[in-house]
């Protein structure tokens, strides 16, 4: 209830943190996670939710079993084995054999950061 009270103010935030990011290979991500954020002030929620989707698809793709290792060098990690998609979920969690039964909540995943 929040988030939707201050729904400006966060899409301000998320707009203005979106700007400052200048890496190549997010760049292009960025832009389009600001045109999702213009898809809800326009009242277009399902169309910003899908457009969000795929870009966090493309970047756990392309980013995030990198990032997984860099950032948890002590954690043994292996890619779930004949898959392609959410080979990150699954093999950086000892949760359900499928990702599509994984929530937050039921993560088992200890973190070496103790997050």
């Amino acid at each position: 209830m929040l988030l939707l009270k201050r729904q400006d103010e966060v899409l301000d935030d998320v707009s203005d943190s979106l700007a400052l990011v200048t890496y190549p290979a997010l760049v292009e991500l960025a832009d389009l996670l600001g045109k999702a954020a213009d898809a809800v002030r326009a009242g277009h929620t399902e169309a910003a939710q899908a457009l969000i989707a795929n870009i966090l698809e493309t970047t756990m793709k392309n980013h995030a079993n990198a990032w997984i290792r860099r950032t948890f060098p002590s954690v043994e990690y292996q890619g779930a084995p004949g898959t392609r998609h959410h080979r990150t979920l699954a093999g950086a969690t000892s949760g359900p054999a499928n990702p599509r039964d994984l929530t937050l909540l039921s993560s088992t995943t200890t973190w070496p950061c103790g997050a």
